[in-house]
């Protein structure tokens, strides 16, 4: 069952006010949807797909504010400028273990054909093969961590909970990981669909847009 506390999954977490965690799915820039969530709760990472980095897209300081009050955390996904997000300390970075989750952003845009390079669309929208081979992959092959939050899923996933089979970058990485350890919980968002099924003895959750998941 999902209906547990944190430390269900990651162990000791006296340090932090408060020992739930939530997370939430993509935000699309509706910042004070967004804001709401968090304002109730302390510790919160998003999946992806935030809305950051468009021209003119995001001066929010009193959520900037709220986040600081807690522990409000987002990683990147295909709509979200990847420079804006290295240089964001809210941002988690792809590969990073962060209280005993392990986070990779991007994903692969199938409307990059309608969209402008630089402005809404960004070529290293998807993580590339040499942080995956030198960072992301090594540090995921040090195990001990029960969750995984990514922005898309791996291949399998996608055939199995949406028939969808196209081998993206980001797919094909994730299906390499998931191919070489299994944790108990995966979540991520992307399809904009809610969804969860446990497979190979992991449990993967889809979170729709704006949708919470609390543990």
């Amino acid at each position: 069952s999902l209906g547990c506390r944190f430390e269900s999954y990651c162990g000791d977490q006296t340090s932090k006010e408060n020992t739930m965690v939530s997370f939430i799915g993509d935000v699309h820039g509706k910042w004070w949807s967004y804001h709401d969530i968090i304002s109730t709760r302390y510790n919160t990472y998003q999946v992806g797909d935030f809305g950051v980095g468009f021209p003119g897209s995001f001066n929010l300081p009193e959520m900037w504010k709220t986040m600081d009050k807690g522990f409000h955390r987002f990683i990147r996904g295909n709509h979200d400028n990847p420079d804006y997000c290295k240089s964001n300390p809210y941002c988690i970075g792809d590969g990073d273990l962060v209280d005993n989750i392990f986070f990779m952003g991007g994903a692969e845009s199938i409307d990059r054909g309608l969209r402008t390079p630089g402005y809404d669309w960004w070529p290293d929208e998807e993580v590339k093969l040499t942080k995956f081979l030198d960072y992301v992959l090594p540090n995921y092959m040090l195990g001990g961590f029960n969750i995984v939050v990514t922005h898309d899923c791996p291949r399998s996933v996608a055939k199995d909970l949406f028939d969808v089979d196209s081998n993206s970058t980001t797919r094909h990485m994730l299906q390499i990981l998931f191919d070489e350890y299994q944790p108990d919980l995966w979540v991520f968002g992307h399809w904009h669909r809610s969804t969860r099924k446990k497979i190979n003895g992991t449990e993967f959750v889809c979170l729709a847009e704006l949708e919470v998941l609390d543990l």
